[in-house]
């Protein structure tokens, strides 16, 4: 179009093409017994924190690589993104979050509160069991020098904690779409779902991570029966 605009074609030969309709990617989720099937079988793994803060927390896998113990506040209950860590052509690069309302604070619950102070317990205990060479970045989600993962690491750890204990096939940003569509469901309002997610649309929380299921169907059908017939 900028060629034609310039003279350096006489017109866009592609103006008048008709695009195939693209099909959306549909996220497999895990319902609320599959989330706490998921988070039970991590636990005294390694992959626990990715699974836990995934599920309860939505977080991007940029970041979960990216979450350091300096980003939570257990005293106040709050969780700060300001960090994203993503593989650009092999190499890795922690950058700010991806948008303006990725960067957010994300309050959590007492009892995910408790689950991460014992987590920086152990985390505090590594450190100095490991000595010296121990990287001090403080990563949450970190190997056993206290260094980060590659984020594509953590994608295959997911698939294979997956697979060796059977669970539900899904990806592990659909821990994310898990996690948003378990508030809908649990009648969290949907404008507090979409600034926890960090979506600066509310119609990407809505259209795209937050997925109908059975039960909620079946909620719907309830409802409608008190309405209609009581």
């Amino acid at each position: 179009e900028k060629a034609a605009e310039l003279r350096m074609i006489p017109y866009n030969p592609s103006s008048h093409i008709v695009l195939p309709k693209l099909d959306e990617y549909q996220a497999q989720i895990y319902t609320d017994a599959e989330i706490q099937t998921a988070i039970n079988t991590a636990k005294g793994t390694n992959i626990f924190l990715l699974v836990f803060l995934g599920l309860a927390v939505g977080l991007r896998r940029g970041e979960l690589a990216a979450l350091k113990w300096q980003h939570i506040d257990l005293e106040k209950r709050q969780i700060r993104i300001t960090e994203n860590r993503v593989s650009v052509k092999g190499d890795v690069l922690t950058k700010a979050p991806k948008s303006k309302s990725s960067k957010r604070i994300i309050t959590i619950g007492q009892s995910t509160c408790e689950i991460l102070k014992t987590a920086k317990a152990e985390y505090e205990e590594m450190r100095d069991a490991y000595g010296p060479g121990f990287c001090e970045e403080g990563y949450v989600i970190c190997q056993k020098d206290g260094s980060s993962y590659h984020p594509d690491s953590l994608t295959q750890k997911w698939d294979r904690f997956m697979a060796k204990h059977g669970l539900k096939h899904i990806r592990l940003h659909d821990l994310r779409h898990s996690c948003a569509t378990s508030m809908v469901a649990n009648n969290v309002d949907p404008k507090t779902v979409q600034k926890r997610m960090g979506h600066s649309s509310y119609k990407t929380t809505m259209d795209l991570y937050v997925h109908r299921t059975q039960a909620m169907d079946d909620h719907a059908a309830e409802v409608m029966d008190k309405v209609i017939c009581s």
